[in-house]
């Protein structure tokens, strides 16, 4: 088997592994992001209109049950779902 053909054969066959594992790192890495347990629990509180505790997560001396401070982008959230409250309270009355 000639150079042209091998080098042909072997990127017919490499193509879909590297996109396979391309896309299966990137799924990977959506999952492994450190926000999202923090930013889950933000959002589930403001679904639920517990706007006391999306308080306390806006608060910088707020701690999780296992002593970890609330992830930065999850804080973020609450301080900006927070603000919309009181905003639209604020508009309504």
């Amino acid at each position: 088997m000639n150079y042209p053909v091998r080098v042909a054969l072997v990127c017919l066959l490499a193509a879909p592994t590297f996109t396979g594992c391309g896309g299966l790192m990137k799924g990977l890495a959506a999952k492994m992001d450190p926000a999202a347990g923090d930013t889950t629990l933000v959002n589930d509180a403001v679904a639920a209109n517990k706007w006391d505790d999306v308080k306390n997560y806006c608060d910088s001396n707020f701690k999780k049950p296992d002593g970890k401070k609330l992830h930065y982008k999850a804080k973020k959230v609450a301080c900006d779902s927070q603000a919309a409250y009181l905003k639209e309270n604020a508009e309504k009355a």
